[in-house]
């Protein structure tokens, strides 16, 4: 009897570290860290992947917005968090893509100290004006700027947000004069625009959706490569302005040292949760292509993401000190 009492103990031991602990997750609330503000597009991806996972786990999925500097004080305090699969971040390009590169004090590294999860989707942003504009489609625009140097103004939701890359981007390469209005989060950036304090924003469909249905807010284009399927009447930006592609994303990560079994675990899950139809149809109806790889593949992304970003960012002179 000792002997096999001595053989299970070896045996627990030779099983590989965090197997035990993954087969029973989750037994208490996860916390799922939001660096924006509620009703940004990151929050409500978010929340409709913590309602079905609630669901599913029958334990409680817990939502904690913790906005602020383009989406890294959130992404702070994940990776200061105990690494075992009950803190997660619902990443997106200011926390993890763009991070390194603007802030060169950051108290992280978005590479070393984040285990990567899943991507969930990339999807394009969308170009808004004011609705009492004169111009119709982006050719126009740039016509009016050009000949109004410095007139008009764009909201974002802070300095390095993704508001403020993709229309950095964008007057770069059409080489435009158009003025920076930053805000606290995309929400306070669209209000900005549909008040009329400023003209232009690049934002997420999900955040100007309501000003856009009220016929405050007018969408002239999309931000990526190439018109979607799901939306062909909506024209992008780069039949105007050759070579402009933007996109933002959403993953999930954890803090680097989380058990490889918990973060396959993870992996498995949202997977599933995102191949429901309600929250596929979510996702197309916003522009976004659900990608849904595996934990390797979301890692080799990051590091391309990083690495463009840093080229750009630098190239620009965007860094804050």
């Amino acid at each position: 009897m000792m002997r096999m009492r001595c053989a299970a103990v070896i045996l627990a031991c030779a099983l590989p570290a965090g197997v035990d602990a993954a087969e029973t997750f989750p037994a208490r609330a996860v916390r799922l860290v939001v660096p924006f503000p509620p009703g940004a597009a990151l929050d409500v991806v978010g929340r409709a992947m913590a309602q079905k996972l609630t669901e599913r786990w029958s334990r409680s999925m817990v939502v904690d917005n913790r906005p602020g500097v383009a989406g890294t004080l959130g992404a702070e305090i994940v990776v200061k968090s105990v690494p075992d699969g009950y803190t997660l971040l619902i990443a997106g390009i200011g926390s993890l893509g763009t991070a390194s590169a603007m802030y060169p004090k950051l108290a992280y590294d978005p590479l070393r100290d984040f285990a990567p999860v899943i991507l969930i989707a990339r999807a394009q942003s969308v170009l808004l004006v004011q609705a009492s504009l004169p111009f119709r489609n982006v050719r126009e625009l740039i016509a009016y700027a050009k000949a109004n140097p410095g007139k008009l103004n764009y909201s974002s939701g802070g300095n390095g947000s993704t508001g403020h890359l993709g229309m950095e981007t964008f007057k770069n390469l059409a080489g435009l004069d158009i003025v920076h209005v930053a805000h606290k989060g995309p929400a306070q950036g669209v209000i900005a625009l549909a008040t009329g304090e400023v003209q232009l924003s690049i934002q997420s469909q999900l955040s100007a959706g309501p000003l856009v249905q009220s016929g405050r807010v007018r969408i002239i284009a999309g931000t990526g490569a190439r018109r979607l399927a799901e939306l062909p009447d909506l024209p992008v930006v780069a039949e105007d302005l050759p070579g402009y592609e933007f996109y933002v994303w959403y993953g999930v990560t954890v803090p680097s040292r989380t058990p490889a079994a918990t973060v396959a675990l993870l992996n498995r899950e949202i997977k599933a949760v995102f191949q429901l139809p309600e929250l596929r149809e979510m996702l197309t109806a916003q522009g976004s292509e659900i990608v849904l790889g595996s934990e390797a593949e979301f890692g080799a992304f990051l590091k391309r993401e990083v690495g463009m970003w840093n080229t750009v960012i630098r190239a620009a002179g965007l860094r804050h000190d």
